[in-house]
């Protein structure tokens, strides 16, 4: 069972249809304006928390930025993983030298939810 404590949460706007995208990885594509996160090395802020329901941008996406989230997997992580985002937002174990968003807090499957804390580093 994936949980969450309520971290911090910031209000963006939406630049593209977010709407299945509750608990994946998004990135600052503008000024207070958020898009899904596609790889690894962009500037990925933290984990949406809504659905922004509609199909127009500029809608309001609440992203988590610190704290212990939920988050959507995209491959078979274990405990204590240090996760970045793949192509579709999904959280991933991280490579040498990419830059990570998060910590697993519970092992998961692709497709999964899990809860993760979130914090930024670097994989050495």
């Amino acid at each position: 069972m994936a949980y969450e404590i309520m971290g911090f949460d910031l209000p963006f706007k939406t630049a593209t249809d977010l709407s299945s995208n509750q608990f994946h990885a998004v990135y600052m594509s503008a000024d207070e304006t958020v898009a899904l996160a596609t790889a690894a090395h962009e500037n990925t802020i933290g984990i949406l928390q809504n659905k922004p329901n509609s199909t127009t941008t500029g809608i309001a996406a609440a992203v988590r930025v610190s704290g212990i989230s939920k988050a959507v997997l995209g491959d078979t992580v274990t405990i204590d993983d240090k996760l970045t985002p793949d192509s579709s937002g999904h959280l991933v174990p991280a490579t040498s030298g990419e830059m990570t968003i998060a910590q697993a807090l519970r092992a998961g499957s692709s497709g999964e939810t899990v809860p993760v804390l979130l914090e930024r580093s670097r994989v050495a």
